[in-house]
């Protein structure tokens, strides 16, 4: 399934010297292109993933956890990635050459690494490298950098959304998109959410742990009430609280492509998601020890670090019934907290 369009923060054109672009199209790369009268039909509604990539026949170290992503649209476009921000233009794939017009690109921000490898990749695009396509496996060459790519349905097949173990990585609010990481910080739990079997929805949003129900109907996710734990957070972890509650309200549509997951909002604001593999079934046997109002023991003991004293509500403001199922959460921990003094007295 395909994720939505993303929205493009920028229009950005990347222009090298004329005499830069001769000397990359001549460089020599040891790499068969296409025949010139292919116009890369092949390649069309196709997405490739890296794995493997080499500069003056030496391996390129990528920066950990990232690839570099070529995704060929049907509609002529190319969209590209290398773990940070997303690029994309119009593509002539003729001659055996990739050539991108208009590349525009989004404004994410990403530590200093990653900026750097956006512009290595937008400036091999720019250089109109070669392409040579073998079945699934496709071999980008240009300015003496090899990229060898696989086909993504083989390289990275669709993560299930039922059962996956799903990790906040960026906030869509309209045409802005922010990193959770640039946010709150590295040091901040992952805010995660995970959709069970049953038609629940179990997560955390960094700071609190949340529960609802969610029905699944094709390309739509359906929430109903959502309830979380109110612990008081950091001011900038209580901006993305917010922001993730206020997602997973009604109706949404959903799209999954390899092991990203896209939630959008009909009011504008969204969440893309990362698959955490190896994280789904610990997450599961964690959260099976939850209460029906979706709070764990430990956080109807946790009084002390409850809402603070202003009430700021771990919901949306107008959220309706997740901010109300929030503080029906609050009331049933503290009864329950009294409860357990009253036992211990006796």
């Amino acid at each position: 399934m395909r994720l939505l369009p993303p929205s493009w923060a920028r229009r950005a054109s990347v222009v090298l010297a004329a005499a830069f672009l001769l000397s990359a199209c001549g460089a020599g790369t040891g790499v068969v292109a296409a025949p010139e009268d292919s116009q890369g039909e092949e390649m069309r509604g196709r997405t490739f993933l890296s794995t493997e990539v080499t500069t003056g026949g030496k391996p390129r170290q990528l920066v950990d956890g990232t690839r570099v992503r070529l995704a060929f649209t049907e509609d002529g476009r190319l969209v590209a990635d290398a773990g940070c921000n997303s690029m994309q233009g119009t593509v002539d794939l003729g001659e055996g050459t990739i050539a991108v017009d208009n590349l525009a690109a989004t404004e994410i921000g990403c530590h200093q690494a990653l900026h750097e490898q956006d512009a290595w990749l937008a400036e091999l695009l720019a250089r109109r490298p070669t392409w040579r396509l073998e079945g699934d496996r496709l071999v980008v060459s240009g300015g003496g950098t090899t990229l060898t790519l696989l086909d993504r349905r083989i390289a990275d097949p669709d993560r299930p959304l039922v059962g996956t173990l799903w990790i906040v990585d960026t906030l869509i609010d309209g045409e802005v998109a922010s990193s959770t990481v640039s946010t709150v910080g590295a040091d901040t739990p992952d805010a995660t959410l995970q959709i069970v079997e049953e038609g629940a929805v179990l997560g955390s949003t960094g700071c609190n742990q949340f529960r609802g129900s969610a029905t699944v109907s094709g390309s739509t996710i359906t929430f109903g009430e959502v309830i979380a734990t109110r612990r008081a957070c950091e001011p900038e972890v209580t901006k993305v609280e917010r922001h993730i509650l206020a997602v997973l309200d009604g109706e949404v549509r959903f799209g999954i492509e390899g092991g990203q997951l896209r939630l959008d909002h009909p009011g504008g604001k969204g969440l893309v998601l990362r698959a955490d593999d190896a994280g789904a079934q610990g997450a599961t046997d964690d959260d099976s020890a939850r209460n029906d109002d979706g709070a764990t023991d430990d956080d109807r003991a946790r009084n002390d670090d409850r809402a603070t004293d202003d009430g700021s509500p771990a919901a949306p403001d107008g959220a309706g019934a997740n901010g109300t199922g929030a503080d029906e959460a609050t009331g049933e921990a503290d009864e329950a907290t009294g409860e357990d003094s009253a036992e211990n007295a006796g």
